[in-house]
């Protein structure tokens, strides 16, 4: 899905008065995902709002699944390729960024998770409640 989804930031940014686009996966589960109406996986989410602004700009895209390893003309080379690229020495560990868009989700699920907490606990309220009566309180005593 992360493929998809660098594919559609590319045609987003490319300036070519092309206006059909295609884009070729193996991964049924991808599909389905970025089909939802409402997805809930962040990418997806993503996905959905560049497919919007794609549109928005006459810009159409296609998403197709093809069959992996079934017969696809220079299908057997890129697997070669692949596996003596991930054998070869040369080959260091990449560092792959976060999307700021999945710290967020995650924040933004820990801050729910969080107030649900706090609000199906009973016993947090009364402290909090009764120690801002006592400030409000002290505070008007103070002022008569």
């Amino acid at each position: 899905m992360l493929a998809m989804y660098y594919a559609l930031l590319e045609i987003l940014s490319n300036q070519e008065p092309k206006s059909q686009y295609v884009i070729c996966t193996d991964s049924v589960s991808s599909l389905q995902t970025i089909n939802h109406r409402y997805p809930s996986n962040p990418i997806a989410r993503q996905i959905s709002d560049i497919r919007y602004q794609l549109a928005k700009s006459n810009k159409k895209v296609k998403c197709v699944y093809i069959p992996s390893h079934t017969n696809i003309e220079g299908n057997d080379l890129a697997d070669e390729s692949e596996k003596e690229a991930a054998s070869s020495p040369e080959l260091q560990p990449q560092n792959i960024p976060i999307c700021e868009v999945l710290i967020s989700d995650m924040k933004s699920k820990i801050r729910n998770l969080y107030v649900e907490h706090w609000k199906s606990n009973e016993a947090n309220k009364i402290p909090f409640i009764t120690e801002l009566w006592k400030k409000i309180l002290s505070h008007r005593r103070e002022e008569t």
